[in-house]
């Protein structure tokens, strides 16, 4: 009976971490799209602006806005 209870709690904690996994792989995958969107709207403002290059401002905003995401 207490190999039964250890078995079956273990298998509940492996749900439990299986179930985890995923809802991380979902926000992974979610925040990547978001830095996609980032990177896509950076190049946007670089074509408006006719500048080749990354203005200061917006390369320390789009570093910050990536280490939170």
């Amino acid at each position: 009976v207490i190999e039964l209870n250890d078995s079956l709690s273990n298998f509940n904690n492996s749900q439990k971490v299986s179930l985890r996994l995923s809802t991380l792989q979902t926000e992974m995958i979610e925040k990547e799209q978001k830095i996609e969107i980032l990177q896509s709207k950076v190049s946007e403002l670089k074509k408006c602006s006719q500048c080749q290059e990354t203005p200061a401002k917006l390369q320390v905003l789009e570093n910050d806005l990536q280490k939170k995401l």
